[in-house]
């Protein structure tokens, strides 16, 4: 009879093991199905302890402050909080109930400059209970915004670009004494100046990082940056043929010469398409015949003497292409 008994003891075991597995598997984050409330505890304090905050003044001009509240599982939410006498306190009921609800706070002064006060702080909601937040405010260190635009965001080599960081601001300051510095693949392009705009020409092809930095009167910084993508320019037309229109050339092999380049400073190829057929060179077909180099001078192989020829050139960076006028001689 014992061994029965024990059976069923050890069954009963496992079960509760189960039940204590399965509950530990249970999402972490929740803490009863329901909703809870959070009690707001906000004081503005002279000692934080975050190294880039400064000590809030003897006297606030707070009026209010935004509060807003996330975590998994739920939609932020957000309340406004009274602040009387530098201090503050309300609450928000509704919150689903659950760890790691996070609770932020910013508030705006002006005494007299304009400064940004933050807080926050981590709470667990538990059903149908009332969770305290402790919002320690403390003062931002004042500093400006960057931002640049440029126009245009594409462009060809050489065309101009127009950097502007007019909507830079700083909330501490009049704007009037932002000083604006602009870079290039972070290389000085214009040094330190009010002058919020700056137009410079597309360097080469290839993607660029234009930036700006803006610097207020107490020599605060902040920089932004955006992207300049140069497009690869098409070489120049061949141009200035020899031999010229009309030529009688004094050899049957004569040696063919034009003008061509590229903006980039790519390197070329040239191919020369010539024959007695004008309309095969103009469309550049057979039975035309065409020879390639990378020179801007072509020898041609033996010609019909008293034959009239037709000629013209097109020039290729690999990426794009040019082509010259029909030539004869």
């Amino acid at each position: 009879m014992s061994r029965p008994r024990s059976l069923l003891v050890m069954v009963t075991l496992t079960v509760a093991l189960c039940v204590l597995f399965t509950s530990c598997l249970r999402d972490p984050a929740s803490v009863g199905d329901g909703t809870g409330s959070l009690l707001l505890i906000v004081a503005f304090s002279a000692d934080p302890a975050s190294s880039p905050l400064l000590p809030a003044p003897a006297s606030l001009s707070v009026d209010s402050l935004s509060v807003e509240v996330r975590g998994a599982g739920m939609t932020p939410l957000q309340l406004v909080v009274p602040v009387v006498n530098g201090t503050a306190s309300g609450t928000l009921d509704g919150i689903p109930a659950g760890r790691d609800r996070v609770v932020t706070a910013l508030a705006w002064s002006a005494d007299p400059l304009v400064y940004l006060y933050q807080g926050a702080d981590t709470v667990t909601i538990e059903s149908g209970k009332v969770a305290e937040a402790h919002l320690v405010m403390g003062r931002l260190q004042p500093g400006p915004f960057a931002i640049i635009e440029i126009a245009p965001d594409t462009a060809l080599v050489g065309e101009p670009v127009i950097a502007d960081a007019s909507a830079s601001y700083d909330c501490y300051a009049p704007n009037d004494s932002l000083w604006f510095r602009f870079l290039l693949n972070d290389v000085e392009i214009r040094a330190w100046d009010a002058a919020s705009r700056d137009t410079l020409p597309a360097p080469g092809k290839g993607s660029w990082c234009v930036g700006v930095e803006v610097r207020n009167g107490a020599g605060v910084r902040d920089s932004a940056e955006c992207a300049l993508h140069v497009m690869n320019s098409a070489p120049w037309a061949p141009s200035a043929p020899s031999p010229e229109i009309g030529d009688t050339v004094p050899s049957l092999i004569p040696l063919m010469r034009w003008t061509s380049g590229d903006p980039d400073g790519d390197s070329l190829v040239s191919t020369v398409w010539f024959g007695v057929d004008s309309d095969a060179v103009q469309g550049m077909r057979p039975p035309a015949t065409s020879l390639s180099n990378s020179a801007d001078s072509l020898q041609l192989p033996p010609l019909q003497p008293g034959t009239k020829y037709f000629w013209k050139v097109d020039v290729s960076d690999g990426e794009a292409s040019s082509t010259g006028d029909l030539w004869s001689f």
